[in-house]
């Protein structure tokens, strides 16, 4: 995780979203909750990834070292007051290969 649990934002409660990007892989981490605090109430890091080519390693026969590619793409969207009934974000992710 990319993220900076030692960001002002994050320690005085002032961010409820830490968004980050760039980083090749997608993600969405809890990173806190204040039950019965004014907002904000919980705070995530989400991160949109990049698009570009992944290469892993299948996992049948590992020895033979056979890769394939393929992309993956995430969309971020937020959300003010009861603009999405009540969301605050989502996330979209797909992957596809040639």
């Amino acid at each position: 995780m990319a993220c900076s649990l030692s960001s002002e934002a994050f320690l005085v409660r002032k961010a409820q979203l830490v968004v980050y990007g760039h980083s090749h892989h997608h993600e969405v981490i809890p990173l806190d909750s204040f039950p019965g605090t004014l907002r904000p109430t919980n705070q995530m890091y989400i991160n949109s990834g990049t698009w570009q080519p992944y290469y892993d390693l299948a996992i049948n026969k590992p020895e033979e070292q056979k890769v394939i590619p393929y992309q993956v793409l995430t969309s971020l969207s937020f959300y003010k007051d009861d603009e999405r009934q009540g969301r605050l974000f989502e996330t979209w992710s797909g992957s596809f290969s040639d």
